[in-house]
């Protein structure tokens, strides 16, 4: 059970959880990735109510496999709860990039690994798949003090919607938006 992901930036910004029975599972596969689970009945959550959000923009690259459904809520904010939101749809299957307003990017195969590209701005948010053009979305809300983070299901605050049923193998959370070069020196190094 994974009881601290620690922040490997060196800001101290880990994610924990006090609590054995609330924590994730940490797997290997043959090829040596490890994953956090989250795919479990009941609470799962990983959290820090510290984490400072803002300002933004904020650039996030996530590597995640989202088994064979959308799990629902995947990351929140914790205050401001919804400014600050990856929420995996089905029907068809998309990312959500979410400050207030919905921003999607479909994508293929829930059961794959994939490697998604988020900015949180404000009126400008955006999505890609590892690399790929950006999908701009509208307007959406810019709280001023979005702190706090959480991964996973929390047992109440999003109800049917966190199924707690994804892995993520990394995430990296970055202040600014990347020009292009930044982007793809970026991703050359966590991919």
């Amino acid at each position: 059970k994974v009881e601290t992901w620690l922040d490997s930036s060196g800001n101290g910004n880990h994610l924990s959880q006090a609590s054995a029975g609330k924590r994730p599972s940490l797997t290997t596969e043959a090829d040596g990735s490890r994953w956090i689970d989250f795919s479990k009945d009941g609470v799962v959550i990983l959290d820090n109510t510290n984490v400072e959000l803002t300002p933004w923009p904020v650039y996030v690259v996530v590597k995640g496999n989202f088994m064979d459904s959308a799990p629902g809520y995947v990351m929140d904010s914790l205050s401001p709860w919804d400014k600050f939101t990856l929420y995996m749809a089905s029907n068809p299957l998309r990312v959500v990039v979410y400050q207030g307003k919905w921003m999607t990017l479909p994508y293929e195969g829930a059961a794959d690994d994939h490697t998604f590209e988020l900015v949180f701005n404000c009126g400008g948010s955006m999505a890609a798949s590892a690399g790929q053009p950006w999908a701009v979305g509208s307007a959406g809300g810019c709280p001023t003090d979005a702190r706090g983070l959480r991964l996973g299901d929390d047992g109440g605050s999003r109800g049917s919607y966190h199924k707690a049923n994804f892995r993520l193998e990394y995430l990296y959370i970055f202040r600014g938006q990347p020009s292009e070069a930044d982007r793809q020196a970026i991703l050359k190094a966590v991919l």
